[in-house]
């Protein structure tokens, strides 16, 4: 599912990469003529914060984002992580849900609907579903129009099991002995309708042998196994301090994979470790940052991957 539009010709110009036409004509129509200056941007929802000299609005959870006079903002949209999946060789990290970032125009007065992806569930070799599952998609949407979408996070493979339906924004790591890796599905969904939008994926790591590889993050893809990192996540330097994790430079970070059983580490941005011993489970991916599940190990009791993290969105326009 990529971006959609339902525009008719006219209202096109939003979604061409004709950005400067679509203003000057906005504000003309408002009174102000062509060298108007536009009215401060404006808007309501999700938690409102100052972060590096812009307003914030951060969407933990589905809601509505309510313009009055808009313009253009910067956007950050996460989907939920995919889940680990487990198996006693060490099982795979689930990839980092896909990540969509830019500027986006924002039109006033206009309602946006907000969805926040879950995370997927990580998998038990003692259950019937042994890989990790998707995470789900995040959104924005205005409706009638415009829908910018962040894929949900490849759930980390396992020997015949569904391909089709575990790969994602980033692809999971493959489970030692095969079932995977796992491609990303991310670049690509928002273009080229939106030149503003630049959309992160990678895939899984692979690995013939035994040991869990690292699920893809945003930032790269996940490290061959045995024991294998997870991709890390990107930066985003106007978060609020409160929302992501650290990672290797300052800022923000999200959408980190899932590292893969047998010790290896989650990708900056939110990625559960992989289990450090069998019988260990997987960590989660951390909430609200879109990362992966952790691989789990098994046996010689049962354990099971890490679930994925929930997504994000946030949008952030000059103070």
């Amino acid at each position: 599912m990529g971006a959609r539009s339902s525009r008719n010709t006219t209202q096109n110009n939003r979604s061409d990469g004709h950005l400067l036409e679509y203003f000057r004509n906005t504000f003309a129509r408002g009174g102000g003529g062509t060298n108007a200056v536009p009215p401060p941007f404006s808007a309501t929802g999700g938690t409102v914060t100052p972060a590096a000299g812009k307003t914030v609005h951060t969407f933990l959870a589905p809601g509505t984002f309510t313009v009055t006079s808009g313009g253009l903002a910067e956007v950050l949209i996460v989907a939920g992580g995919g889940g680990g999946s487990d198996r006693g060789g060490g099982g795979g990290g689930g990839g980092a849900g896909g990540l969509a970032s830019g500027t986006f125009p924002f039109p006033g007065p206009a309602s946006y609907t907000i969805t926040i992806g879950a995370g997927g569930a990580g998998g038990n070799e003692h259950s019937p579903i042994y890989w990790g599952l998707q995470g789900f998609d995040s959104t924005i949407t205005e409706p009638g129009m415009t829908t910018l979408t962040a894929k949900g996070g490849g759930g980390a493979g396992y020997p015949g099991a569904p391909l089709t339906i575990t790969n994602g924004g980033s692809g999971g790591g493959q489970t030692g002995g095969g079932g995977g890796p796992l491609s990303a599905t991310q670049p690509g969904t928002n273009t080229p309708n939106y030149p503003g939008i630049t959309d992160y994926g990678n895939n899984g790591g692979s690995n013939p042998g035994p040991g869990g590889s690292g699920g893809g993050g945003a930032g790269n893809t996940g490290g061959p196994g045995p024991g294998a990192a997870g991709g890390v996540g990107i930066v985003i330097p106007y978060s609020p301090s409160s929302y992501g994790t650290i990672g290797p430079t300052p800022g923000r970070w999200f959408a980190g994979g899932g590292g893969g059983g047998q010790s290896g580490t989650g990708g900056a941005g939110g990625g559960g470790q992989g289990t450090t011993g069998l019988g260990d489970s997987g960590d989660n991916g951390v909430t609200n940052t879109g990362g992966g599940g952790g691989g789990g190990q098994d046996p010689p009791s049962a354990s099971i991957g890490g679930n994925g993290g929930s997504g994000i969105v946030i949008i952030a326009y000059p103070s």
